[in-house]
């Protein structure tokens, strides 16, 4: 099917995968967006020659050099398709790469983009990009990913007199970015190579025909304008500055940072405005009401549908800490949204409430109790209506919360504190249907267990105890009663923080459906893993998922059915004792990481390794991936100088030749580069 299309179709077809968004290409942050590519672009061109043929063109139009490889194989294609060159028009450089950016230049004309790095170390041969820059006449020009402390050598200043020097021979440069990201200089100052540079802004100035500057802010320091900023306002035909700042730059820092020369021409972009007013919307009928001539029943039914989604909580949403006290649950409500929509009109008041209803909340402002009976008297809400309730740890016993408690249902989520009589009236009334209960301790009140035996349905069973994170037994909850063994017979997922005796408590039953076990021990507890003593003999075989501080040989071999297993404590490379005998059902391993404190002093690079070395394809048939979870750390290197210097790169081949993908927080996998070129 694919032969039967002509050139002009086919080259359509291929060009979305093969064009680089300029604002990619124009990224100016300190860890190029390149880094984190997935794929290679060039991997179409190796389907067939027809499509080599029709894709090339796209393909060269925006070049991206990462490595000395890749610019020596840039410079090899070039030399041997001459014609190549004149496609390119974006050409990004993200090192020197020696002497084979020198090749490029001849062949490639047309360049109208260059964007490159100033992170030029002593160890760079720069000879190639001097040459490059002496020999393209750009229309922009963009400074990108600047080295995070500040770099001096004799191969970066040369770059650096170069640029200026060809800055106004450039007679086509209409646009220069300078980089977003900052440089470490002396004394620990963060500044940026706006700041660093004032030569370049000199340069800058002397150009006629640079008609735009991008700069960008950091947060004021200084008596005044910076030595660049004099500079730049020197220049009478530069028309536009574009000035980034994330910070609100008030008519005070305008008058201190800002030349008098430059503030006519100055456009303040990405600005953060704290004293911002939104417009008011303006309506042709200012009296106009949507579905006025709709029936009350149909008008209410369709505001009443909007309102329902309007609401809900966004996935993408911060969590809610408590700081707001209501009477509807905000885990599953915008208050934002749901404040505006109360006091919009007595109509979106009254449909609004029912649908908060829904989920309801008892914390610890005593006013909001009153509030949330009277509502449910006042719109006569059924019992069956309430899915879930939140009930604070932190709420004390109040007379109206078991009596409150006793009208609900049919509720199948609940979260209330760790008092008996709440928990024994909630299993009374909802004790049938719940499948989802979280139970939260703040007050060091005993609690019988026994309570837990009225939810047979249960499925998730939660307990918390924050108190508990310390271990001292004169603030440790104390648990009375006992649980049948047939109880909680419908539990798959158990997850216990900071509680070992109630999990003590709960071990006895059977569960014959746990399959997931969640434990987040106390600083002292006795046990490596937090689970009790005899908890994997009894329960092991029927557990999939287990998250756990720390691994033990006898959780280990006591889960014979294991399928993931996290560790949530381990800061460096795991024990090897747990891990010698392997596993047969093991698919997914996930791990905690934190780099060393000083790249440059003692690490744990070896104990990674020979860890990673005990994950073979004989002792571990079905592992498939090791994730390391920390999203506070970059595990992947993400320049050519850094790729040197990493392990992780060389730890993922290993892992890979046993059929094991080693992933980072975010599920990506290292993508193996070429390090030297070799010709066809």
């Amino acid at each position: 099917m694919a032969s039967q299309l002509a050139d002009e179709l086919l080259k359509e077809i291929l060009s979305p995968p093969l064009l680089v968004l300029d604002e990619l290409f124009a990224d100016t942050s300190a860890v190029s967006p390149f880094s984190k590519a997935t794929y290679s672009a060039g991997d179409v061109l190796a389907v067939c020659k027809r499509w080599m043929r029709v894709a090339t063109p796209a393909l060269y139009q925006t070049v991206i050099i990462r490595s000395t490889a890749q610019a020596q194989a840039l410079a090899f294609a070039l030399k041997r398709n001459p014609d190549f060159g004149r496609y390119i028009k974006k050409l990004r450089i993200e090192g020197a790469f020696g002497t084979h950016l020198g090749k490029i230049a001849p062949f490639s004309p047309n360049i109208t983009d260059f964007c490159f790095s100033l992170a030029l170390y002593a160890d760079a041969n720069v000879n190639g990009l001097v040459k490059l820059l002496a020999a393209i006449g750009p229309e922009r020009v963009i400074l990108t990913t600047a080295p995070a402390k500040l770099v001096k050598n004799k191969g970066h200043a040369e770059v650096v007199k170069t640029l200026c020097t060809q800055i106004p021979k450039w007679t086509s440069l209409r646009v220069f970015h300078y980089s977003s990201s900052f440089c470490v200089a002396r004394g620990g100052l963060r500044m940026i190579e706006c700041d660093l540079y004032p030569e370049i802004a000199a340069a800058l100035a002397k150009s006629p025909s640079l008609r735009t500057v991008h700069l960008w802010r950091n947060s004021g320091y200084g008596p005044g304008p910076s030595a660049a900023f004099m500079e730049l306002a020197t220049s009478t035909s530069i028309t536009d500055f574009f000035l980034r700042t994330p910070y609100q730059l008030s008519d005070a820092g305008l008058q201190r940072f800002i030349p008098i020369a430059m503030r006519s021409r100055l456009r303040i972009v990405d600005q953060t405005a704290t004293d911002c007013t939104i417009p008011e919307p303006t309506l042709s009928n200012p009296f106009y009401t949507p579905l006025s001539d709709a029936a009350p029943a149909i008008r209410s039914a369709i505001w009443s549908r909007v309102i329902s989604h309007a609401v809900q909580k966004s996935a993408t949403d911060m969590p809610h800490y408590g700081y707001t006290s209501t009477w509807f649950d905000l885990e599953y409500f915008a208050w934002t949204t749901v404040k505006s929509l109360l006091l919009t009109s007595r109509l979106f008041f009254d449909l609004t409430v029912p649908i908060l209803l829904e989920h309801v909340a008892v914390g610890t402002n005593a006013v909001q109790l009153p509030v949330l009976r009277q509502y449910l008297q006042q719109f006569h809400i059924a019992p069956s209506t309430l899915l879930s309730e939140q009930i604070s740890g932190r709420t004390p016993l109040h007379a109206d919360v078991v009596p409150l408690v006793s009208r609900f249902t049919s509720l199948h989520s609940a979260t209330v504190s760790a008092s008996t009589p709440i928990l024994a009236a909630l299993g009374r009334a909802s004790g049938s249907v719940l499948t989802r209960l979280t139970i939260t301790s703040l007050h060091r009140a005993e609690l019988d267990v026994t309570a837990v035996s009225q939810f047979p349905h249960l499925t998730t069973l939660c307990f918390t105890d924050p108190l508990g994170v310390v271990g001292i037994s004169m603030i440790e909850m104390g648990f009375t009663g006992s649980l049948p063994p047939d109880a909680l017979s419908s539990l798959r997922v158990l997850e216990v923080t900071h509680a070992r005796h109630f999990l003590e408590k709960v071990m006895v039953c059977r569960m014959p459906l746990l399959e997931e076990i969640r434990v987040q021990p106390s600083m002292v507890d006795p046990n490596i893993d937090g689970l009790p003593m005899g908890f994997c003999k009894k329960h092991g075989q029927k557990l999939r998922h287990i998250r756990v501080s720390s691994a033990s040989r006898d959780l280990i071999e006591a889960c014979t059915r294991l399928q993931s297993l996290e560790l949530s404590d381990e800061y460096g490379a795991p024990a090897l004792d747990p891990w010698e005998l392997g596993h047969a059902t093991l698919t997914e391993l996930k791990l905690n990481w934190v780099p060393k404190p000083s790249r440059t002093g003692s690490t744990d690079e070896g104990a990674w390794g020979v860890f990673f070395e005990t994950f073979t394809r004989t002792l571990y048939p079905s592992l498939r991936e090791i994730r390391l979870v920390n999203s506070g750390y970059e595990l992947w290197p993400a320049t050519e100088r850094e790729i040197k210097k990493s392990p992780w790169p060389e730890f993922a081949a290993t892992l890979a030749a046993e059929g094991i993908t080693l992933l980072d927080h975010s599920g990506r996998a290292w993508r193996p580069r070429n390090s030297r070129f070799t010709r066809p």
